[in-house]
């Protein structure tokens, strides 16, 4: 008989059929003979229920982005970004399964590829014209190096860091510095984060790690956009490079 672990996500209107499983995710572990997937009994015990969704039954139409590090020694889940499950022991490798009974629409997804994709413009700074890019992909808990090019060797960069390309701070984006003495550049993304950046000899480099709860996407959940201090190259001495909107992929 097989051994391993089972997840199981039990809506509230499924108390009565689950019978000793009350809704919420729980984790338990199995083997040694025949299991009931439905209900969770006949040797499987519970090993632990989620910190968060442990006490919340799925809702209807709602999607749940699972994230699991299994290594030998530890179990590691997050749904929707938040942290379930850790779990410590001894963890043999094996095969990885979905199944559903109730949710007849449901569907599953796998690994997703991350993708990189530059818009807007960048202004002129005393060396230039400064390019702003990403070389890799995105994916969830790596670190994400950003690149700022053709600047000034004394020039200060950074990266401006956000979750809109929109709006910020009720304004629409781009955002237009021209009036207040940068002309020609505009502001990307909202400024949610700024990351300072290493000048090497007129090549800014810095990385940013991607949180480990964050969900995998098709469309963009990140705007990235270099940014220099430059105070020779205008008035209001910033120079800003075109931005990158973030996909997020996950292994």
């Amino acid at each position: 008989h097989a051994f391993g672990l089972s997840i199981r996500f039990v809506n509230v209107g499924d108390l009565i059929n689950a019978r000793l499983s009350p809704f919420g995710i729980h984790i338990g572990g199995f083997g040694g003979g025949p299991i009931d997937l439905w209900s969770h009994t006949n040797n499987c015990t519970e090993l632990a229920r989620g910190a968060t969704y442990g006490a919340l039954g799925w809702d209807f139409g709602e999607e749940y982005f699972f994230r699991v590090i299994y290594t030998p020694g530890s179990v590691d889940i997050w749904c929707n970004g938040s942290h379930e499950f850790s779990l410590a022991g001894t963890f043999t490798t094996g095969r990885f399964a979905c199944y559903n009974f109730s949710q007849h629409h449901t569907g599953f997804q796998f690994p997703v590829v991350g993708s990189i994709s530059q818009f807007g413009t960048a202004c002129s700074g005393s060396y230039g014209v400064p390019y702003f890019f990403c070389p890799g992909s995105p994916f969830v808990g790596e670190t994400l190096p950003f690149i700022t090019a053709n600047l000034n060797p004394t020039a200060v960069p950074f990266v401006i860091l956000g979750v809109s390309n929109q709006s910020y701070l009720g304004n629409t984006l781009p955002a237009s510095l021209s009036s207040y003495g940068a002309p020609g550049c505009d502001l990307l993304v909202s400024a949610d984060l700024l990351l300072p950046a290493t000048n090497y000899n007129g090549t800014g480099y810095t990385t940013f790690q991607l949180p480990l709860g964050l969900p995998p996407s098709a469309t963009p959940l990140l705007y990235a956009q270099g940014m220099v201090l430059d105070p020779v190259a205008n008035q209001l001495g910033i120079v800003l490079a075109e931005g990158v909107a973030i996909a997020p992929g996950i292994r």
